[in-house]
């Protein structure tokens, strides 16, 4: 799942950004996982914040959180929850904060 902030980038841009997201879920294959991601634009190019991989082996609720600085140069952010391998889950409270 991805969402382009397009209409944001000028509130954003120049401010530390966390991206916060719960997730349950549905099937269990072996060496799952989860992440969030923050890509963003700037002058000197494309860039990609990870969080690290949340490992689940239960169905349970996990909480995966990423957190980037954001240049002031910004032009472009994508914020992205990604699960691998057969990713199949609940995923909820999904927040995008700002700081300062």
């Amino acid at each position: 799942m991805w969402q382009w902030l397009s209409h944001s980038v000028n509130l954003l841009k120049g401010k530390q950004i966390t991206l916060q997201f719960w997730f349950k879920p549905k099937a269990l294959p072996s060496g799952a996982y989860a992440q969030a991601r923050i890509y963003h634009i700037d002058h000197v190019g494309e860039r990609i914040v990870c969080s690290d991989n949340v490992y689940y082996t239960e169905a349970k609720w996990y909480k995966v959180t990423v957190t980037a600085n954001l240049p002031t140069t910004t032009t472009t952010i994508k914020v992205i929850i990604l699960g691998r391998p057969d990713f199949k889950a609940w995923v909820d409270n999904a927040t995008l904060t700002t700081f300062p």
